[in-house]
């Protein structure tokens, strides 16, 4: 079966994306992202869900011209931690929740159409039911404050953030500008507790520090990345410097299980209660 690698989104932060004019805006849900075809759904990496079987027959029975569609596993009652672990699960060994879980469709992988076209022709074929849900999408302005009140809006409403798309842009198999994403970040101090090495694909150690990993009295203990090349090397010619040392951090969010997603370093502290004013006072909204 060939992997197909699905377009992935760029922070909005971190592109010139002053360029564009105007967006079709959409939702950013907190679910696992899947490509269905050749019969099956596929992860972002290639691997198969088999456990969502209804979503599956659902896709199957669409015809879809032999356009594999881009969308994501998500339910309005589960939160992403749930919905992966029902996603994961073998055909052998279901969860009974699987049923609250539908696939929430954005794209149609073509490459030689633009997204407009690519939307409406998920909008003008297949019809929402239990398992299936049509993409939704409004045409605004690109304008900053705009583009913040309406992520405003969407967080209020449960969502993860906002995604951006460039109404004339096509399909592309990897990271885009043309696909933007404007989602919270939280910013925390936790303590460095210990210094990993950063190993390669095959698993051999590279000799400099490939993540900390931290933790504190709230918070289960968890690897941080994000460091440049250079700290990296500084970080591991004195290790024993940095273990004890405090750092801010950048999250998506904690979990009820007192994890934190998607945790990346951002600095360490050098006056702690300075610090701590500053993240206060701070926006959460990157």
């Amino acid at each position: 079966m060939e992997f197909i690698q699905p377009m992935l989104a760029v922070d909005y932060s971190k592109t010139k994306h002053k360029k564009y004019k105007e967006f079709i805006a959409q939702p950013k849900y907190d679910g696992v992202r899947a490509v269905f075809h050749d019969g099956v759904l596929q992860t972002r990496y290639g691997n198969i869900y088999e456990g969502v079987p209804e979503v599956l027959e659902t896709l199957s029975d669409l015809d879809t011209l032999g356009f594999p569609i881009d969308g994501e596993l998500y339910s309005d009652e589960l939160d992403f931690d749930t919905i992966s672990g029902i996603c994961r699960r073998k055909s052998s060994n279901l969860s009974e929740q699987r049923k609250l879980v539908h696939f929430q469709a954005f794209d149609v992988i073509n490459k030689t159409k633009s997204y407009q076209n690519r939307l409406n022709f998920l909008l003008s074929r297949f019809e929402t039911s239990k398992y299936y849900r049509r993409p939704s999408g409004i045409l605004i302005n690109h304008d900053y404050e705009e583009v913040k009140r309406l992520l405003n809006v969407l967080l209020t409403d449960g969502y993860e953030g906002v995604i951006l798309r460039d109404p004339d842009s096509l399909y592309e198999h990897k990271r885009s500008p043309s696909l933007l994403r404007w989602k919270p970040f939280d910013k925390d101090i936790f303590s460095v507790m210990e210094i990993a090495e950063e190993v390669s694909i095959h698993g051999r150690p590279k000799r400099r520090c490939g993540a900390i990993i931290c933790g504190n009295k709230e918070t289960k203990m968890f690897s941080a990345g994000g460091l440049d090349d250079i700290l990296k090397d500084k970080i591991w010619a004195n290790p024993n410097y940095y273990i004890g040392k405090l750092v801010v951090i950048k999250f998506q969010k904690r979990t009820k299980k007192g994890s934190l997603r998607s945790p990346n370093f951002v600095k360490f502290v050098e006056d702690e209660e300075l610090e701590r004013t500053m993240l206060e006072k701070g926006s959460l909204i990157e």
